[in-house]
């Protein structure tokens, strides 16, 4: 429990930053602070011992040496190691407070989203919702870093400047007239001053840096976030729920509301287990074109077999090499899901999945990702505008290295945007007409009384696709209050299946009607209840 904790603890505090957050920023401050321990002392030590004045006039030295140092450098280095040290604490700390606050409620959250994967919406960051405040408060101690390390910067040349001469003439009292003081190593404590500049100045351009590139990528977040709406994907709602009437007012639709031209996409969903039950495969993979599967590879047949209706295409693929590929991708896949328990100290049963996909709209390359998870939490993913892979826990930081070691950046970029979107391409000659066919609803309705001489009407429409699809009750014309509506849901056979309930009291008998509209109908589907009977209707594209 405190090894999970203090990974998602390590993790939230390094969320936002960028490669120059995670290496640079903390790397640098902790350099200054060896370098000042361990050379500071032994430099600017007999500062004040060996600053010799041409005088015997008591308390003249002690004078003239406050004129030539206000503060001493090493003191005045050791206050700024330990200011610009605290926004980066205060953040921790608040990073703490929010992973404590914030750790209870794991369960639910992780509940909620296995809810959304069965719906289909896929997973959902498990605390996406707070993060903006860690953003916020991780750039507003860069922010106060930056403040400090340039104010660091001016005190350090208005009291010390760029050189440390080799005398100094001082007129102070009680020093008679003017007196000459030598320092001792002059050209020593130069090169150490302007280490210390130097460094201080990586610092600010760093932590500048950091606050620039974070700024770049919430502008380039936000573009693509827009692009992609536009032009990949329709909306969530369109794609997953039932577009809801107006509630007493006559419900218009379009059949054009419903299609859409494209996207495509080629996802591959791989899943490897190590220590998998008897009969079970430790490693298998599927082919999705859009939300079809296409094929099916798993370690104890040892075949990549086609689903569906790609069982009668023929030229689509040489699924003989799609095995030999197969199998020596699941070999790495398992090694992989190998050397991240091992970074965990992990034993037992764990598994590893990936989730490569790219998408074509307008036979062009709309987007792609590439996402790890390690037993249902997300691990490392793929970014292709920088590119870079980029750890989401702690010890992916491990795979990170040594994956972008072996060079594997531009191979992922390579394939995400040439190589997978040439496969789509290819995949799509065989299969558009199947992709963009339009199976029309088949309706029934069912009644049943309940408690309180309620009666609940079921509208069951089945055997769509795709999968947009409004439904609602009508009575008179005017759209009735829905009780519930069901998931939009894939069957087996490929197409796509959902319905919808409303209460009445039982002496109500209507009429009432269920209105289907599919972008494969001219005209919605209207089927009346018929009361003691079950009613049913097939649409005709």
């Amino acid at each position: 429990m405190r090894g999970r904790f203090l990974r998602r603890l390590v993790a939230e505090e390094s969320w936002h930053s960028t490669p120059v957050g995670l290496l640079l920023l903390p790397v640098l401050p902790g350099s200054r602070l060896v370098l000042l321990a361990a050379s500071g002392t032994g430099v600017y030590g007999d500062e004040q011992s060996e600053f010799v004045c041409h005088t015997q006039q008591p308390g003249c030295k002690a004078a003239c040496y406050d004129a030539f140092h206000p503060l001493s450098p090493l003191r005045f280095w050791a206050f700024q190691v330990i200011l610009v040290a605290v926004p980066s604490a205060l953040y921790m700390g608040f990073t703490v407070y929010h992973g404590i606050w914030h750790w209870e409620d794991s369960g639910k959250v992780k509940k909620e989203e296995e809810t959304l994967t069965q719906q289909g919406q896929g997973s959902t960051d498990a605390s996406g919702a707070e993060r903006p405040r860690l953003l916020w408060a991780y750039v507003a101690q860069l922010g106060v870093r930056l403040v400090l390390e340039g104010a660091a910067l001016g005190g350090q040349y208005h009291l010390y400047g760029f050189k440390m001469p080799s005398s100094f003439a001082c007129r102070r009292e009680p020093c008679l007239g003017s007196i000459t003081c030598n320092l001792s190593r002059p050209t020593e404590k130069t090169i150490f001053l302007k280490t210390m500049f130097g460094v201080s100045g990586l610092c600010l351009f760093f932590t500048l840096l950091e606050l620039v590139l974070l700024g770049l990528g919430r502008w380039w977040q936000t573009w693509k976030q827009k692009s992609s709406s536009s032009d990949c994907f329709p909306t969530s709602e369109s794609t997953r729920k039932h577009k809801e009437p107006n509630d007493n007012f006559p419900v218009v639709e379009s059949k054009d509301q419903f299609r859409t031209a494209g996207p495509y996409s080629l996802t591959f969903h791989s899943i490897g287990i190590s220590r998998p039950e008897a009969g079970f495969p430790s490693f298998q993979a599927t082919g999705y074109l859009n939300d079809q599967a296409f094929f099916h590879y798993d370690h104890e047949s040892g075949k990549a077999e086609p689903r569906g209706p790609w069982k009668q295409v023929e030229g689509m693929e040489d699924w003989e090499e799609v095995s030999k590929h197969q199998k020596a991708r699941g070999d790495f896949f398992l090694k992989n899901l190998k050397e991240v328990m091992d970074y965990y100290k992990d034993t037992g049963n764990h598994t590893m999945q990936e989730k490569i996909v790219c998408e074509l709209r307008n036979n062009s390359y709309c987007r792609a990702f590439w996402m790890t998870t390690y037993d249902g939490q997300d691990y490392i993913e793929f970014n292709t505008e920088i590119p870079a892979w980029f750890p989401r826990q702690t010890k992916a930081v491990f795979t990170k290295v040594k994956w972008e070691t072996e060079g594997s950046v531009q191979r992922a970029k390579d394939y995400l945007e040439e190589e997978c979107p040439r496969l789509l391409r290819n995949y799509l000659q065989y299969s558009k007409t199947f992709l963009d066919r339009q199976d029309a609803p088949s309706v029934s309705i069912t009644s049943q009384v309940g408690p309180g001489n309620i009666r609940t009407l079921k509208c069951l429409a089945y055997h769509f696709y795709p999968g947009p699809v409004s439904m609602y009750w009508t009575r008179a014309g005017l759209a009735v209050e829905t009780d519930e509506w069901g998931d939009i849901v894939l069957s087996e056979d490929g197409n796509y299946h959902s319905w919808v309930t409303v209460k009445v009291p039982y002496s109500d008998t209507g009429p009432y009607f269920c209105r289907v509209q599919h972008s494969s109908l001219a005209e919605p589907l209207t089927v009346l209840w018929n009361e003691g009977q079950e009613s049913q209707a097939a649409g005709t594209a």
